[in-house]
């Protein structure tokens, strides 16, 4: 299991002790694909996107042309919530505080893709719609151009 920075305590996924996974890729590249949360299987392996979904998400951006010198990985927040629950507006906020909003600014991507409603109303909070309305579509944001998509478990169910 990736250890979890020892100087974040700020919200109660840490403190349940779930897992935590890390971003992970090349922070020189062009892309940027940001989910929601750590889930059970990214807990275990200490990287994002690592379980079936996750593994569908890669194949699929491997079968657009890019491979894992083109794009990074993350997560809205880096520790597993209790139950694989929703993260709070708690846990979203402290964990961009200390450690999206870094590595946002330390790659400074071309485009961002949030990955499911979550990461896009977390980095486009004046979404005119969810989703299933905006996926595919650019808009920019205080972080860049964002090119948001449905998450590969909402395609899976």
């Amino acid at each position: 299991m990736n250890p979890k920075p020892q100087t974040c305590t700020g919200c109660t996924s840490y403190h349940t002790n779930q897992g935590y996974a890390g971003g992970e890729g090349d922070l020189t590249c062009d892309i940027v694909f940001v989910g929601e949360a750590c889930g059970e299987t990214e807990a275990i392996e200490g990287r994002p996107f690592a379980g079936g979904t996750g593994r569908m998400l890669r194949m699929m951006i491997h079968q657009a042309g890019l491979n894992s010198t083109n794009y990074y990985l993350t997560n809205t927040v880096k520790c597993r919530p209790p139950a694989n629950r929703t993260p709070t507006q708690e846990e979203i906020t402290t964990c961009h505080d200390r450690y999206l909003a870094a590595e946002l600014a330390l790659i400074k991507p071309k485009v961002i893709v949030p990955v499911g409603e979550t990461a896009l109303k977390h980095l486009l909070p004046t979404a005119p719609g969810g989703i299933t309305q905006l996926r595919g579509h650019v808009f920019d944001s205080a972080y860049g151009k964002l090119m948001p998509i449905v998450h590969p478990s909402f395609v899976a169910r």
